[in-house]
């Protein structure tokens, strides 16, 4: 792994969770993020992956992104007990949905009911 810059290195961190039903392309953004080629096969997440992503600003600033993809049956879970762990100090939720199912819009509500105490 690559040394990540800290914010006494000047570094702005900034900590992201990608929520939403399964199968509605969380895995993907990341992929896409880290410029890695699209997989055709539906491959599910098992609980959460974390990845870290260093961006530079227009204004020559790093940016340290740590972004949590949650697995998206995790909803269905009966044991939501690593949401704390997730929902702490995020600065940013992305809810992520397809437009062509009501399911992934309705999980959007019970997603939303349980991250937002965080």
């Amino acid at each position: 792994y690559p040394k990540l810059p800290s914010k006494e290195q000047g570094c702005t961190n900034i900590k992201l969770i990608l929520l939403g039903a399964p199968k509605t392309g969380k895995t993907a953004i990341i992929r896409r993020l880290q410029d890695k080629p699209f997989r055709e096969e539906y491959i599910p997440s098992d609980t959460f992956d974390v990845i870290h992503l260093i961006w530079e600003t227009s204004l020559k600033q790093k940016v340290l992104l740590e972004i949590w993809d949650v697995a998206g049956d995790q909803i269905n879970s009966s044991s939501l007990s690593h949401l704390p762990l997730i929902g702490n100090e995020a600065d940013g939720v992305i809810f992520v949905l397809d437009s062509s199912s009501t399911s992934s819009l309705l999980a959007l509500d019970e997603w939303n009911h349980f991250i937002s105490p965080f």
